[in-house]
């Protein structure tokens, strides 16, 4: 489903794709770190975030600037493996410089 399509249902209109596509965000983010936390195997972790990421609502508008400057949400399954990386590595710190927001850092 869309994410304006779903927003407007729920009346709010009045909010621009690239507003609504971090709120989307947010929102996917916060539940895969519920996943996260749960008490079973990282492969059962893996595959519900999976699930969620094809539930996640599309977002088909994307600014100019966003167009401009190539910027793209890492799915979050691709995250949440980068994550696992880095944990098992457990460097002294990480560095991204086209983290773009950051969450996933």
């Amino acid at each position: 489903m869309s994410a304006s399509i779903f927003a407007s249902e729920y009346g709010l209109t009045d909010i621009k794709d690239t507003t609504l596509q971090e709120y989307v965000e947010v929102a996917i983010i916060n539940e895969a770190k519920t996943i996260v936390k749960q008490p079973i195997s990282r492969r059962e972790k893996f595959e519900q975030i999976k699930e969620l990421y094809k539930k996640q609502p599309t977002i088909s508008m994307r600014s100019s600037e966003r167009v401009e400057k190539q910027q793209y949400s890492t799915p979050i399954p691709m995250s949440f493996m980068a994550g696992e990386f880095i944990n098992n590595a457990a460097p002294e710190s990480v560095l991204e410089p086209s983290a773009g927001n950051g969450m996933m850092v």
